[in-house]
């Protein structure tokens, strides 16, 4: 917040309330608009920075191993962002990376002395976790993404309402790109019958596809969003603001897997 006219002796009588705004005046303008300039810029960098994936989890020179199913959501002879833009972050920090499928881990943890961190997709949480000695610490490709785009908490704290959901709830499944769905597809079959399966109830599922979401999300009991790869901060942070505004409860594709294949407290750490 900017107060002008500071040249009028304004003073707060709570200096924390003093931390929160910025005092201006016309007179002299070029000290006090060099100040709201220079803060205005501090603002900005905060707001458009993001942090890395693996920032606060793993150092430099720490072993982290990928694990990476190849099925028919696989595509051909490539491997997709999340997981190349992991490698990328690895490589760029000097963070040694193993990349192994889930059926050739066992074979990878025996020849590594040493693993920081393993990272898997989501939908093969439970196979890794119980391959992975407890020790281990466990995370997915799109839960990085969470922290880095979204706002970890506040999906940890939309997961919770998995439980709660009712007989006729509409759960609203929103993915940002836009690909050619299959039998396995994550969003539109796994979630879907995972949830019903786990909770036994007659939940509703509509599904959202691309940069925009849908206009009235007041009727949805849960989003539950993708990793975002394809998306910007930005567009991630305004549908959090959105499902807030309309106290709709949103949660992250990692993060629900967890859940439902029952390693919530492990990967989300």
């Amino acid at each position: 917040f900017v107060f002008t006219k500071s040249d009028k002796n304004f003073s707060f009588k709570d200096e924390l309330l003093k931390e929160n705004f910025l005092l201006i005046s016309n007179v002299n303008k070029n000290f006090w608009y060099d100040r709201l300039i220079k803060k205005i810029i501090e603002k900005l960098k905060e707001d458009c920075f993001e942090k890395g994936l693996l920032d606060g989890l793993v150092k430099e020179k720490d072993n982290v191993v990928l694990v990476v199913p190849i099925d028919t959501e696989a595509p051909e002879k490539r491997l997709i962002l999340p997981q190349v833009e992991v490698i990328r972050e690895c490589l760029d920090k000097n963070i040694n990376v193993s990349i192994t499928k889930p059926d050739c881990l066992s074979d990878c943890i025996k020849n590594l002395s040493k693993i920081d961190l393993v990272i898997t997709d989501s939908q093969a949480f439970d196979i890794v976790s119980d391959i992975l000695p407890k020790e281990l610490r466990l995370t997915s490709f799109s839960i990085l993404f969470a922290r880095k785009k979204g706002n970890i908490d506040k999906f940890l704290q939309g997961a919770k309402y998995l439980k709660k959901l009712k007989d006729e709830d509409i759960v609203l499944i929103s993915e940002s790109c836009i690909h050619t769905k299959s039998h396995e597809d994550i969003g539109t079959v796994l979630i879907p019958n995972l949830i019903l399966k786990k909770l036994g109830k007659k939940i509703k599922f509509e599904f959202s596809h691309g940069k925009f979401i849908k206009t009235d999300i007041s009727k949805y009991s849960l989003i539950i969003q993708c990793g975002g790869c394809m998306m910007s901060k930005n567009d991630m942070q305004n549908r959090i603001k959105k499902a807030k505004e309309n106290n709709v409860p949103i949660t992250n594709y990692g993060i629900v897997l967890s859940y439902l294949k029952g390693v919530f407290d492990r990967a989300t750490f």
